[in-house]
């Protein structure tokens, strides 16, 4: 074999690769982005302070129905009951809201008859109509047992929060202004 015949079967080696390696990437990247409408990814919180800076609503809640499944553009959601106990943060004017999820593990689903505090935003977008999103996802939500935050994902990250104390939390809400 020449050379020349060498080099280009190196060049199309490498080029088969490249594209390859850009195939798989974008497969990546499109099949794990969730988009909430109007474009906007779902925020993920590395800290504590994004989280409660960066969530418009925050209430405390009781899972009233069982999650809804339904299939929209290929993807599986699920839109769950909430009877809301205390409006932490938020001008509400229901008790009850829908929550919005998308079928994943960082976003596992709501749980019937539990009690739950959750960071939340209003949805905007073509999946469902006068529903709510979990703000960050799995670190926006937290069962609430004998006044203790208990995180849905145990193991999964690194706990976001400073304090398991309920109380604790909410006067950290209260006193934190939201930031867009």
């Amino acid at each position: 074999m020449s050379t020349v015949t060498k080099k280009k079967s190196r060049w199309i080696i490498a080029a088969i690769v490249l594209i390859l390696s850009v195939a798989v990437l974008l497969f990546f990247v499109i099949t794990t982005n969730v988009t909430y409408g109007s474009g906007k990814s779902v925020d993920t919180f590395s800290t504590y302070q994004d989280l409660v800076e960066k969530s418009p609503v925050a209430v405390i809640a009781t899972v009233v129905s069982d999650n809804k499944e339904f299939v929209y553009d290929d993807i599986i959601f699920a839109v769950t009951e909430i009877e809301v106990k205390d409006c932490v943060r938020g001008d509400l004017g229901n008790r009850t809201l829908e929550i919005l999820q998308t079928k994943m593990k960082e976003d596992p689903y709501l749980i019937k008859n539990t009690e739950v505090l959750l960071f939340l935003r209003k949805y905007n977008g073509p999946v469902a109509k006068n529903v709510y999103i979990i703000n960050g996802l799995h670190n926006g939500q937290f069962i609430i047992k004998d006044n203790t935050l208990n995180e849905v994902r145990v193991g999964y990250t690194t706990p976001i929060l400073k304090t398991a104390d309920l109380e604790s939390v909410i006067a950290d809400i209260k006193n934190t202004e939201y930031k867009e």
